[in-house]
């Protein structure tokens, strides 16, 4: 995928990792804004965790981050 911008970029990590945990049976939380150091809360048998997403690109057929 081509991205015009870091934050189109950025939002589609964010939208891969919210797919990731909820097809692995997490409950998914997401900060109404983007002040806080963290993107998501997971939760998962009672325990919540803060998760922080970190895009990166694939370039001449390697993963770059």
């Amino acid at each position: 995928m081509y991205f015009n911008t870091n934050k189109q970029k950025g939002n589609c990590g964010l939208g891969m990792a919210i797919a990731y945990f909820s097809t692995n049976g997490y409950t998914v939380s997401i900060p109404l804004n983007d002040t806080q150091d963290y993107d998501l809360i997971v939760e998962k048998n009672g325990i919540l965790q803060r998760v922080q997403v970190k895009s990166n690109r694939l370039y001449r057929k390697r993963i770059e981050i």
